[in-house]
């Protein structure tokens, strides 16, 4: 059936964001967590805020990996502007979070901002 693959292709309206807005990103985490886990190429398919929130949680080196991957080709390969600031403005949000918080964004951008992953 893999309806979670499906709902994660869908952008207009994007489902799977406005269910995690209306969730809360700490609770959705568990399930996305199994749908990311269970799908192979789930990040292309993943908007850019839930991306970032992966970044933030301990995932295992090879998604870890395909998702910094993931970060950069957009930050460096994309003329959309729009998921750019996205990135940006997502890790920003987070500056006003607790201590643990702010470092794991800083940290994230850090890491995305450092040099380019290679195959």
């Amino acid at each position: 059936l893999h309806l979670g693959h499906k709902l994660c292709k869908v952008r207009d309206p994007d489902f799977l964001l406005d269910i995690i807005k209306k969730q809360g990103t700490s609770r959705s985490m568990s399930w996305l967590s199994e749908l990311v886990k269970n799908s192979e190429n789930s990040f292309e398919l993943l908007p850019v805020p839930c991306l970032c929130e992966f970044l933030l949680q301990d995932i295992q080196n090879t998604k870890r990996h395909i998702l910094l991957k993931r970060l950069q080709s957009i930050l460096l390969g994309t003329s959309d502007s729009t998921q750019t600031q996205e990135i940006v403005s997502y890790f920003i949000s987070k500056m006003s979070a607790t201590y643990v918080v702010r470092y794991k964004a800083l940290k994230g951008l850090k890491t995305i901002f450092n040099r380019p992953l290679e195959d």
